[in-house]
């Protein structure tokens, strides 16, 4: 979905033109906010779904922590909720926001992640204008017809489809200067570390295995952010050879093997967490394995960690950390800058940023 385009055209109503028409002549003015409430435009989502909705959003309700993410990057005051994922982020700490801005949030009422049971009364109540989810959700369309709101999608499928989003969410809330602003960023990192790793010659990439959310023996496809980053990385991630093109592309939680392992023989295992990597280096069934050999297994900081969008940072740290003698890339300096950026925090030390989920 990469450089995906989108378009918004604005459409009022012939309905609407009579209103106003009509307010006009009969001196009406105080009805006139209702007809302009009246007013809709159509926009292209980025599951190429086009969807009428107002010109003017106030509530925005999101199924999934990315577009809960971007809507309060973008106008915080238009979140009516917040999705349960995102609060278990809250909660953790995965997301620098200050204590007084935490406690707000969790005022909110919860919603389900699209994967969960969704309740349409419940989405009704919170009466939002427009409801977010992901390019994912296989309910886009029985959703919206069951609650008669708009609903979007956004996607986080590969590490350039959020750059799309963010232009999208811009758009979507209007406030396309901040938008553009965090998709430029975006952008030019991307562009700056893979301009580096291209001076990798192909024979020189290594072979990558990323154990993610449960456990040494768990991975992702290759239609993931995890398995894009690898890949912008410079790196042969797992999920995107013939031995692992049988695997759900779009998967995050892909069981696998430790044959599979033993076969790919990656040279490089990068781990969701400190944990994970201590029980594969200190497995006798993992020794043989070329990355544990040369003791290049790595737990990926908490703050550059390969997924949400924190993600940006993991690009740099995981390119830096499979080609150290090409790419040059600060992970403590470039990430006081992404996080006084995208959440407006300046107080992060280096200890924090390096320290391991």
């Amino acid at each position: 979905m990469t450089g995906k385009r989108f378009s918004c055209a604005l459409v009022l109503s012939a309905a609407s033109l009579v209103m106003l028409l009509c307010f006009a002549c009969s001196g009406k003015t105080d009805d006139a906010s209702t007809a302009v409430q009246m007013e809709r435009r159509t926009i292209i989502d980025l599951a190429d779904r086009t969807v009428s909705l107002p010109t003017e959003m106030n509530t925005v309700v999101c199924l999934h922590p990315i577009p809960d993410y971007m809507v309060w990057a973008l106008d915080p005051d238009k979140m009516a909720s917040r999705s349960r994922v995102f609060t278990m982020n809250l909660k953790g700490g995965r997301m620098p926001f200050p204590d007084a801005e935490i406690k707000r949030l969790m005022e909110k009422p919860e919603v389900p992640v699209f994967f969960d049971a969704v309740d349409p009364e419940q989405l009704l109540s919170l009466r939002p204008d427009v409801i977010v989810s992901m390019t994912k959700d296989p309910k886009l369309e029985d959703l919206q017809k069951q609650v008669n709101i708009p609903v979007v999608a956004i996607s986080k499928d590969t590490l350039q489809d959020y750059e799309a989003s963010f232009r999208f969410m811009g758009d979507l809330l209007g406030n396309t200067e901040r938008g553009n602003t965090l998709a430029d960023y975006w952008h030019n990192i991307i562009a700056k570390i893979t301009e580096e790793v291209a001076l990798v010659p192909n024979e020189q990439r290594l072979r990558v295995y990323y154990a993610s959310h449960d456990g040494p023996l768990s991975t992702v496809g290759r239609a993931t952010v995890m398995s894009s980053i690898i890949t912008l990385a410079g790196g042969i991630d797992y999920a995107t050879t013939d031995d692992g093109s049988s695997m759900k592309a779009t998967d995050e939680h892909v069981a696998i093997s430790l044959e599979q392992v033993l076969l790919w023989n990656p040279q490089v295992i990068i781990t969701k967490t400190a944990d994970t990597r201590e029980a594969i280096l200190s497995s006798p069934q993992w020794a043989q394995v070329s990355a544990v050999k040369s003791k290049r297994v790595y737990a990926s900081p908490a703050y550059a960690a390969l997924d949400g969008i924190m993600s940006l940072m993991s690009l740099g740290w995981v390119a830096e950390t499979l080609y150290p003698d090409t790419v040059g890339f600060d992970v403590v300096n470039e990430c006081k800058n992404f996080y006084s950026l995208f959440y407006r925090n300046d107080s992060l030390t280096s200890e924090e940023i390096l320290q391991e989920q």
